[in-house]
């Protein structure tokens, strides 16, 4: 399919590799890149992957406090160059580029015929 990636499973991975890409630098802990390369399991395998970066970004976050977000964190991006990025602008990114591929994935899905989805807006999500 045209799209960022040419299939689902990539797309989907990538969301997934940035995700836990991002909270390992946050947190100073060792990663590979990407860190789904030596995934074989299944699709239900893989989202409790998912599932489980997700709650570690739930769990550190839920552990700061308004300043912490100000603090600039300095990490390697996968060129290996040195940045420093307060943590709230992190996040901030963290959130858009995985809604981004998001919606791709909704229309690579309905490309493949379907077409029943759960409400995926934020808004529906806060309700």
């Amino acid at each position: 399919m045209k799209s960022s990636f040419n299939t689902i499973r990539k797309t989907v991975y990538h969301i997934y590799d940035s995700q836990h890409t991002w909270i390992m630098r946050i947190q100073n802990k060792p990663y590979s890149w990407p860190p789904s390369k030596d995934f074989k399991g299944d699709l239900n395998e893989f989202s409790k992957l998912l599932i489980e970066s997700s709650q570690e970004w739930i769990n550190y976050i839920s552990n700061l406090n308004d300043q912490d977000f100000k603090k600039s964190i300095s990490y390697k991006n996968t060129k290996g160059i040195d940045h420093q990025t307060p943590l709230e602008e992190i996040i901030m990114h963290c959130f858009n580029h995985s809604t981004y591929h998001r919606g791709q994935l909704v229309t690579m899905l309905r490309q493949a015929g379907v077409n029943s989805f759960e409400p995926m807006d934020f808004i529906a999500f806060v309700r």
